[in-house]
């Protein structure tokens, strides 16, 4: 099973970071707690699903290695996963017309932390519920929910510490590995964000690994890494935060 794994599009918080970034007080009294993509988010998204069709058409003739898209050839996407969160929705939602496969929401695909304002360290947070299920279908038309999203949301939990995050990561893992087992020789994409990301990967990678010790696996917005399962948890680590679609200009964290 081959898995790509993508982080979102530019939102408007990572916008806003950009000049926040470095005084958390004045960041978190700012952010969004469900953060659109911005402009150039929205062209990033619509550059990566370009090149995912292109990476996947065969062609008889030969690509250089010089200034080609993908050193490795990918393969036509079959199934994609999306976290519940707009941002991730909007970054699937080209790449879905483009691969013509409709998203699955998968809830604990969510980044760390949750749907909240407020600043965690003061002790002032205040969770929302996220996309009711209506709402994600009106704005998604196509997107499926299997679970965890009904008409009061899916988002209950004020602010998630990263102890949990990396719980959750941990448990999306063994899905995957499960379904490696169930589906086999299928490729799949889950688009979901650069933390959580970071903790997926690490206990993919170096599951003995005390969280947060030593290795960060980081990704630009819309960065793709790729994961192939094989047999008996086999995982080869095919490259990480690959952005060949973008160009300098549009790169961002």
């Amino acid at each position: 099973m081959i898995v790509l794994l993508i982080r979102h599009g530019q939102s408007a918080n990572n916008l806003y970071a950009g000049s926040h970034g470095h005084d958390y007080a004045a960041y978190m009294a700012g952010r969004h707690p469900e953060p659109p993509l911005t402009e150039i988010g929205k062209r990033q998204a619509q550059l990566l699903a370009q090149q995912m069709v292109a990476a996947a058409t065969p062609t008889s003739a030969p690509t250089p290695v010089e200034g080609a898209a993908w050193v490795t050839a990918e393969h036509p996407i079959e199934r994609i996963f999306v976290s519940p969160m707009l941002r991730a929705l909007q970054t699937a939602l080209p790449l879905s017309r483009a691969v013509g496969v409709a998203p699955q929401v998968w809830v604990d695909l969510h980044e760390h932390g949750g749907v909240f304002t407020g600043n965690p360290q003061a002790g002032d947070v205040v969770g929302y519920p996220g996309l009711t299920s209506s709402e994600l279908l009106a704005q998604f038309a196509g997107y499926t929910v299997d679970g965890g999203v009904d008409e009061q949301g899916w988002w209950s939990g004020g602010y998630e510490e990263m102890d949990a995050c990396y719980t959750r990561a941990c448990r999306v893992a063994e899905r995957l590995y499960a379904l490696s087992d169930e589906l086999g020789d299928v490729n799949i994409a889950l688009v979901t964000h650069g933390t959580f990301l970071d903790a997926l990967i690490h206990n993919l990678v170096v599951p003995g690994e005390p969280y947060g010790n030593r290795l960060h696996f980081s990704h630009l917005n819309t960065g793709v890494s790729r994961i192939d399962f094989g047999s008996e948890r086999r995982l080869a680590l095919r490259y990480l935060n690959r952005i060949d679609h973008l160009t300098a200009e549009l790169l961002s964290r």
